[in-house]
């Protein structure tokens, strides 16, 4: 299989050249739901698959995952998620210094600090919100 004509970027093709044995033997953008007949919408990393067979699927852009419906296929992209943008990584403590240590620690006090007050005041809401429905309802 070729480049995949994508509407505005050619990408590869997908890694499935099968599914359950049957050969791919066409690989196109795959619309998603939120196409309009004025306006169509492609999903960036699905692709709709045509095997010889007639059957059509879905699969995923980055590796050989394919099923009937795009959805699946939606949830297990998370699989190729990168955690960190690059260059983004966080230091693992064995590497830093005492005073960035210490840093570090001094900030993860004041958010939980912070996250405390936040908690108090919502709690304090939510015991207000109650009282009030009490007095008001029926």
């Amino acid at each position: 299989m070729a480049a995949v004509a994508w509407p505005g970027r050619a990408v590869d093709a997908v890694t499935a050249t099968h599914v359950d044995g049957v050969p791919v033997i066409h690989t196109e953008p795959a619309e998603s739901p939120l196409s309009t007949s004025v306006k169509p919408v492609f999903f960036k990393q699905i692709v709709k698959l045509l095997l010889e067979d007639g059957t059509e699927m879905f699969g995923c852009l980055h590796c050989d995952f394919t099923r009937t419906a795009p959805l699946p296929i939606r949830s297990h992209l998370k699989a190729h998620a990168a955690r960190y943008k690059k260059g983004d990584h966080p230091q693992k403590s064995a590497e830093m210094s005492l005073t960035d240590l210490l840093a570090r620690v001094a900030e993860m006090d004041k958010v939980t600090a912070e996250r405390d007050e936040w908690k108090r005041r919502a709690r304090e809401a939510e015991r207000k919100l109650a009282s009030l429905r009490q007095a008001l309802a029926p």
